[in-house]
């Protein structure tokens, strides 16, 4: 396995295998990674116009991971020349993206080039300003390598038939996935087959269908909104809250409505307690606005499920006494206690010599103010080293 780097300081002539001198684009990289499991790290943040990339072995990974501040954005506004245009054109099998931005393509973030396709594996990403997943059906046939999108914020904008559409194993988790539309009469999230598993996920449907906003074999710890039309689909769902002017649940082929299941509900928006129910943009700190509040029915309402232990920003799960529904784990900001340190005895001012003696102090204790400070103790932590201003010995006090 070899790593190549990209950063726009780079020039595509460097054999890019050492930081100080990348290639420039990430194609040039990806032209080179010809071995399995070989990875492409985008070391900077900067944006790069580039569309239809390829790569040329399984398993190959393109991710950015040198910083947790920000994404390098992967673009494609005028790339591979005009008409329809998507991220990546995928030939081979179980390819990896990581904090990747992705934006402003055309037709979709993958063009199907093959089997591979289905076995893709996206973790930490933003897309957004792309209207679907994938051109065509994902339909990995793999139990052991399923499509996995996991702590992804996807904003579907502008929406036209499905964004996601599967027909065989995938799971969703930790994400939050919006569409601006849904035209055509489609759900936002679809399943042909009966492998594909949604979870501690926040689903928002701001567009209008008739159908179910998700239709999955299996839907748990999810929240979901819709503006028009029904909530879930799903043959086996659980612990799932839904809001809708719709029917809230429904069986798996979508043609009669469901009871609600263990742990299941209808919400209201203000139930549901949004940091910001109506904010929209194609900015990650939109995201942070569908965090919940300390009011929300979500809290505690959740279950454990797939060994999940954190959220989508990598907090970790539980909070507190059961798992938060949804994207997001709601954390308590705890204010910071501090309590004033007991009295200590006043020192004895004679011309002849007393040791005063203090109690121990822990150190979320704070100094008192006081007119009159006296001796304080120096500090709350531990004694210095037996080296301190040069000394070879312990400081001690002897008569």
């Amino acid at each position: 396995m070899t790593t190549y780097y990209v950063a726009k300081s780079g020039n595509d002539s460097n054999a890019g295998t050492s930081e100080a001198a990348p290639k420039l684009t990430i194609q040039a990289a990806l032209n080179v990674a010809t071995t399995a499991s070989d990875v492409v790290e985008i070391i900077d943040e900067s944006r790069y116009n580039e569309g239809y990339l390829a790569q040329a072995a399984d398993r190959i990974t393109i991710q950015h991971t040198a910083s947790e501040l920000g994404r390098p954005t992967i673009y494609g506004t005028g790339a591979a020349g005009s008409g329809p245009v998507s991220a990546f054109n995928v030939t081979y099998q179980q390819c990896i993206y990581i904090g990747l931005e992705i934006a402003e393509y055309t037709t979709s973030v993958f063009n199907d080039g093959g089997s591979g396709y289905d076995k893709f594996i996206m973790s930490g990403c933003f897309v957004h300003d792309v209207p679907k997943l994938g051109n065509s059906i994902i339909a990995s046939g793999d139990s052991s390598s399923p499509a996995a999108i996991k702590q992804c914020v996807m904003f579907f904008q502008p929406g036209t038939s499905t964004p996601i559409l599967n027909n065989g194993y995938m799971e969703i988790s930790n994400c939050l996935i919006t569409s601006s539309n849904t035209s055509g009469d489609w759900p936002l999230i679809y399943d042909y087959g009966v492998n594909g598993t949604a979870s501690f996920s926040t689903i928002i449907n701001r567009g209008t269908t008739s159908k179910s906003t998700i239709r999955f074999p299996k839907v748990i710890n999810c929240i979901l909104t819709t503006e028009g039309g029904n909530g879930i689909a799903s043959d086996d769902q659980t612990y799932n809250i839904v809001r809708t002017s719709g029917h809230a649940f429904r069986d798996f082929a979508d043609s009669s409505n469901a009871a609600t299941a263990s742990g299941e509900f209808v919400a209201t928006i203000e139930e549901i307690a949004f940091v910001d129910k109506d904010s929209v943009g194609s900015t990650i700190s939109v995201s942070a606005d569908y965090n919940l509040q300390g009011t929300s029915v979500a809290l505690d309402a959740g279950v454990a499920y797939d060994s999940i232990t954190v959220d989508i920003t990598g907090t970790v799960r539980p909070q507190n006494s059961s798992y938060d529904i949804g994207a997001f784990e709601y954390v308590v900001s705890d204010p910071e206690v501090w309590t004033d340190y007991p009295p200590q005895p006043d020192p004895v001012r004679t011309q002849d010599f007393v040791m005063n003696t203090y109690d121990n102090l822990s150190s979320n204790h704070k100094f008192r103010s006081d007119a009159d400070a006296k001796q304080v103790p120096f500090s709350l932590a531990t004694k210095g080293p037996s080296t301190l201003r040069g000394r070879s010995k312990p400081y001690k006090t002897t008569k």
